[in-house]
């Protein structure tokens, strides 16, 4: 049995040495899963450091951080689309600078907006300060133009760059905020170690993305080439319909719970959620590298298995999770986040089943889109829409929130599920007409 281990292993090595396919999903696959465990390892650290009040502010701040960023995962996806399909280097760099000074002054309009409401955020979040919502804001401006350079690397298909320069700033990230939030700076510490950690990120960038051909000042870019962006642009609004309402589902919790229960309720519960979002990501890679393999230009069949085998394996990373979850609720919670937050214990099976339920529905939503069906992002603006009004309705308890989320997700998982059911038996009927 060993000997026949090995040799699955030897024949898997040499057919990702000899595909670059197969090369190129291994390295995005691997950076994706380890700079994911940075960024996790965050929690814990700071869990065990701060108060429950404390850490439950970092975990809304970031809430808000990742809701903030569906912006830049659209950059993200015209970014991409515009280096690989644009093949003269002068014309890219001219589409990519109008398209970063057109975010630059769309995305800092609304960063300015959120600046001067800073000091009803805080009322309306429970917060004792303006100033973590300051550094979150500068966090965000860094973003847009490292979001670009991100994406330049992967459109080349240097994926290795592309996630050194994302694990440099988690790096980065998790040793400052221990620092900072030692020197008494609480949320504001982890914030801005957030914040500073862009920058890094961003230096690192710049440098690799002027190596790989993508130069100049967005500042000095000339007038944005909306002829050659009008191809991506359905695109990317299908993508910001779809990844915005997954979005709002996986964070909308932390987000009610902060308004409406106790600074110290809600950073206990922060640190259950934080655990349970280990079975998201765990499954998110996987959609990620779906998308690069499913196409219009393939038949039915050949899609569905590349969706039927993404399936099975996010199901056993996302399902192992959740039921060492369920077993062992306590020494997870333990080990991870510290003896003080086993008071929500009895939460975590039940978030982490959202978190199943979400990265499912997600990975069938853009698939179809990924296909360029895209009446299917709507279904969860939809979802999103009857979630808040559940939330408005019901939120007397934790657990009425987290059922809330529950509910969202498993309606979102159902609909998704009978599209591709119904997509699937349509195609089949007209094939064999």
């Amino acid at each position: 049995m060993p000997q026949r281990i090995n040799q699955w292993a030897s024949r898997a090595s040499v057919l990702i040495k000899t595909s670059p396919f197969l090369r190129h999903n291994a390295i995005f696959m691997a950076g994706s899963l380890g700079v994911a465990a940075l960024n996790y390892l965050f929690y814990p650290i700071l869990g065990r450091l701060m108060s429950p009040a404390d850490f439950g502010e970092v975990q809304t701040l970031t809430s808000l951080f990742t809701q903030a960023a569906i912006f830049l995962t659209i950059l993200t996806y015209v970014t991409i689309h515009v280096t690989v399909n644009t093949p003269d280097v002068t014309e890219r760099n001219q589409i990519l600078l109008g398209l970063e000074k057109v975010a630059m002054i769309a995305g800092y309009s609304l960063l300015l907006i959120a600046l001067l409401s800073v000091n009803q955020l805080r009322i309306f979040l429970n917060f004792t300060d303006n100033w973590p919502f300051v550094a979150l804001i500068v966090a965000l401006a860094i973003s847009v133009p490292l979001a670009f350079r991100m994406a330049f690397l992967r459109g080349k298909k240097q994926f290795l760059r592309a996630s050194v320069t994302d694990g440099i700033g988690s790096g980065a990230k998790l040793l400052l905020a221990p620092i900072l939030v030692l020197l008494g700076y609480h949320s504001l510490g982890a914030i801005s170690a957030l914040a500073i950690a862009q920058v890094v990120s961003l230096v690192a960038g710049l440098v690799w993305a002027r190596q790989a051909g993508f130069y100049g000042s967005a500042l000095g870019a000339k007038r944005l080439r909306f002829d050659l962006l009008k191809p991506y642009l359905k695109h990317a609004f299908a993508v910001l319909l779809g990844v915005g309402g997954v979005t709002i589902i996986q964070t909308l919790d932390i987000i009610a719970i902060k308004h409406y229960f106790s600074p110290t309720e809600a950073g206990l519960y922060a640190g259950i959620t934080t655990i349970a979002g280990i079975v998201y990501f765990l499954m998110a890679p996987v959609t990620a590298v779906l998308i690069t393999t499913v196409g219009d230009n393939q038949t039915l069949r050949k899609n569905q298995a590349h969706l039927k085998a993404s399936l099975i394996l996010m199901v056993l990373l996302g399902g192992g999770a959740l039921l060492a979850m369920t077993l062992f609720p306590g020494i997870i919670i333990n080990i991870l986040v510290g003896s003080k937050y086993l008071v929500d214990a009895s939460y975590l099976p039940r978030v982490g089943l959202a978190m199943l339920f979400l990265a499912v529905a997600n990975m069938l939503m853009m698939y179809h889109i990924a296909l360029k069906r895209y009446k299917y992002s709507f279904v969860s603006i939809a979802i999103c829409a009857i979630l808040l009004g559940l939330m408005q309705l019901n939120h007397g308890k934790i657990g009425d929130v987290i059922n809330n989320i529950i509910l969202g997700s498993l309606f979102l998982l159902i609909t998704t599920a009978l599209q591709n059911f119904f997509f699937n038996h349509h195609q089949l009927r007209e094939d064999n007409a």
